[in-house]
């Protein structure tokens, strides 16, 4: 149309074609192009799964996120990008009984990254990133695990190891906008690895490793941010804190179902208008 700056259109990719064919001055934005629909650290075979998962917008959608973003990318130079259905997780649009939020976001409702958000930061990246999909090494003794790495153009070939030994050939990284590799392995607890190679296959470019978590000892609190100049204590600052269960080593135990409380302690304020309080807690 004429009347608008910008033409924005949702999903249906070769009406974005056809209309180009005929308005090729025209500037056009994909105003929502994709949905990520997973649970961070959620991985699941099937998309019949409830609740929807990890690897499942993948396989049972073109509106997944991976395949979204190829549409754009790859294909269309003349698409100025596209949005995001959605950045964050939000409350309502449960799509499970036992949600209480949407899972559409690169993000979740508690502020951590799922794997989709990987995906794009692999695009937005100056120099080479791979991430190892899924998100942790700890599933059940003898079980297949479908395993993809991301990665972005200055990534050639990507080869995984566990335990230290080859699992298949060295994998090319290639599709603009579909920056992957895949590879069915069978669990055995200890270290994956994934190892992106330059052109020519012999220089390491970047590295993902992924730890079997042994059993739940200890809670590691971190805060997220917090100023130079600290925090201030009138009752108004606020900062954000991260629990996470890990084992022995420190590292994250992803199963874990543990109760967690939250206190502070009134310290030396008198006053109950700064009195330190939490002000709401979430898990994702």
């Amino acid at each position: 149309s004429p009347t608008l700056e910008v033409v924005g259109m949702n999903y249906n990719w070769d009406d974005w074609d056809a209309f180009h064919a005929n308005n090729t001055a025209q500037p056009m934005v994909s105003s929502e192009m994709t949905r990520s629909n997973s649970v961070r650290g959620i991985y699941a075979p099937s998309p019949k799964s409830m609740p929807t998962k990890g690897y499942a917008p993948v396989y049972s959608s073109a509106a997944g996120y991976v395949n979204s973003w190829r549409q754009i990318n790859s294909r269309r130079e003349w698409l100025a990008g596209g949005f995001l259905w959605t950045g964050l997780d939000y409350l309502g649009e449960p799509d499970s009984p036992v949600s209480i939020s949407s899972s559409f976001g690169a993000v979740d409702i508690a502020g951590f990254d799922k794997d989709s958000a990987s995906f794009f930061k692999a695009n937005w990246t100056a120099g080479p990133r791979i991430h190892i999909v899924p998100s942790h090494w700890t599933f059940i003794e003898g079980s297949d695990v479908l395993v993809w790495v991301f990665a972005n153009a200055e990534v050639d070939t990507v080869a995984l190891s566990l335990n230290g030994n080859p699992v298949g050939d060295a994998l090319p990284v290639t599709d603009a906008g579909w920056y992957h590799v895949e590879q069915n392995i069978t669990f055995e607890p200890g270290v994956l690895t994934a190892t992106g190679f330059a052109k020519d296959g012999k220089t390491v470019v970047a590295t993902d490793v992924r730890e079997t978590a042994t059993a739940a000892t200890a809670l590691n609190l971190t805060v997220d941010f917090v100023r130079a100049a600290g925090l201030r204590a009138d009752g108004m600052d606020v900062f954000m804190a991260a629990v996470a269960v890990v084992d022995a080593k420190g590292r994250l135990v992803p199963l874990g179902s543990h109760n967690v409380s939250f206190a502070v302690s009134q310290a030396a304020l008198a006053e109950e208008d700064r009195a330190p309080r939490v002000y709401g807690v979430a898990n994702g």
